[in-house]
């Protein structure tokens, strides 16, 4: 069963959704949107604090190991799996291309595959998608480019 929780951090609005097991999506809202709806309280999985006290040092421009925090893959295929886990390795404040990801994963060929296991992640941030960009540029992002620029520009990296 999931149970949901709604925090602000540094003007974004999150909505997780997760289980005993990890988190299994999150989505992000610009920090204009409405204001987001009150959590309730339920008994959450021992991990879950850490999980809400990394995500918040994240959004305020620090260094967190968002590594630490489970996830629940088991609706994903092996190849999104082990692009997941290759997207996890990339350090805060780097980037990728997404040619330079596939290579990772065994193919540099597969770039457009990487692309759409990336669009696939519902989990950002944590899974930090936002960090593998075009070899032209910014690349997408299933919360714009807006938020894509925000986030990479959060961790520092300002030339793209």
């Amino acid at each position: 069963m999931l149970d949901y929780c709604y925090i602000r951090v540094s003007g974004y609005h999150l909505k997780i959704a997760y289980s005993e097991s990890g988190i299994s999506k999150i989505s992000i809202r610009s920090r204009h949107s409405s204001a987001p709806r009150q959590s309730k309280k339920v008994s959450q999985p021992q991990w879950f604090s850490k999980a809400i006290q990394l995500l918040k040092t994240y959004f305020s421009g620090r260094v967190a190991d968002l590594s630490r925090i489970p996830v629940e893959l088991d609706a994903y295929t092996p190849f999104q799996k082990k692009v997941f886990k290759a997207c996890r390795n990339i350090p805060f404040g780097d980037t990728l291309t997404y040619a330079e990801l596939a290579s990772k994963v065994g193919n540099r060929n597969r770039a457009r595959a990487v692309g759409n296991a990336l669009n696939k992640n519902a989990v950002p941030v944590v899974i930090p998608c936002h960090r593998v960009v075009s070899h032209s540029g910014l690349g997408g992002f299933a919360y714009g480019a807006k938020i894509k620029k925000q986030l990479l520009e959060n961790e520092g990296v300002r030339s793209l």
